[in-house]
């Protein structure tokens, strides 16, 4: 599954509708003398479908995953406006062949771009889930990861355990695979009072730090790599303290220090969303004793629900 550059296309008056991640990771397996089965795992979520979902205790989330990457958007990731995150795809492949010892394969095809990929299992020599085929190899090259099986048991082997002979034999395997890899990815931001407006949304027009506290008419001078910044207008519902306006004192807001949460997903993924973790404004103007250039306010993004630190993107 992939993902997608948060950055292109998308404005602050229309800041939701761009494909933020594309998943595009597929299965596919083969055997000598047989047709292969293809399995396609596919899905799409746009800005203004992400919410939040749980994953199965099975599933192990890493920036994580389970199983999604960045990859085909409206403009090219660099450094600036994404991160290197790592993610993992977690679930099970199919293996289809034709007689005893005769290997046969399947390959999952990860998205374009992905680095350091690792198989973390099955390892070779382990048993199918339903204990037809054993793993003889494992290979990766590029993005894509081949597993190769061969069915040794007495179903399949023993001549006189069926009619048809054992090299006529036709069997499925299954296995549960974890793939680790590493893929470029866009930052978003991570709207946590979520008053109004969706969870997670890239230059948002308006970012707050409490119910009456916020930045608005924000205009984003770089958005979705290590650091977001953006320029706008400070908003109070409360007394301002400090000599600041509570309608227009200008402020720069600083989103840094990327971050996810294991169950904070995309819909109909396993994909927890990197985020920002560290909202902060800064004046632009002096505020009482405070410089040009200071950090005024600030908050650190904590998991839901139980208010848990979220895991960093090195």
């Amino acid at each position: 599954m992939v993902g997608s550059k948060p950055d292109g296309g998308c404005s602050t008056k229309n800041p939701c509708k761009i494909p933020l991640y594309r998943d595009q990771h597929h299965f596919t397996s083969s055997a000598s003398g047989a047709n292969g089965r293809l399995r396609a795992l596919d899905s799409e979520a746009t800005l203004a479908e992400l919410t939040m979902r749980g994953l199965s205790p099975t599933v192990l989330a890493f920036a994580t995953l389970a199983v999604w990457l960045p990859g085909a958007a409206e403009s090219t990731f660099t450094p600036r406006n994404s991160v290197v995150a790592p993610r993992l795809v977690s679930d099970e492949i199919t293996i289809d062949g034709v007689g005893c010892r005769v290997p046969a394969t399947a390959t999952l095809t990860l998205a374009a771009g992905v680095l350091d990929v690792r198989v973390r299992k099955p390892s070779v020599g382990a048993r199918s889930t339903n204990g037809v085929a054993r793993l003889s190899r494992v290979s990766a090259r590029g993005n894509a990861v081949t597993f190769t099986a061969v069915a040794d048991g007495d179903r399949i082997c023993a001549p006189s355990a069926d009619e048809t002979p054992p090299e006529s034999r036709s069997w499925t395997a299954a296995f549960d695979v974890e793939v680790g890899f590493k893929q470029r990815i866009g930052v978003v931001h991570f709207n946590f009072e979520r008053v109004a407006g969706k969870p997670f949304v890239v230059r948002p027009r308006a970012v707050s730090l409490s119910f009456a506290v916020s930045v608005r008419r924000l205009r984003w001078t770089q958005f979705g790599g290590r650091t977001a910044v953006g320029l706008g207008s400070f908003k109070s519902l409360v007394p301002c303290p400090g000599g600041c306006s509570d309608d227009g004192t200008p402020i720069k807001v600083e989103l840094t220090r990327p971050a996810y949460c294991p169950g904070l997903t995309l819909p109909g993924s396993k994909e927890a969303v990197v985020f920002y973790s560290k909202v902060a404004f800064v004046v632009r103007e002096r505020l009482g004793v405070l410089r040009p250039g200071t950090e005024w306010i600030s908050k650190k993004l904590t998991c839901p629900p139980a208010g848990t630190a979220p895991i960093p993107i090195r």
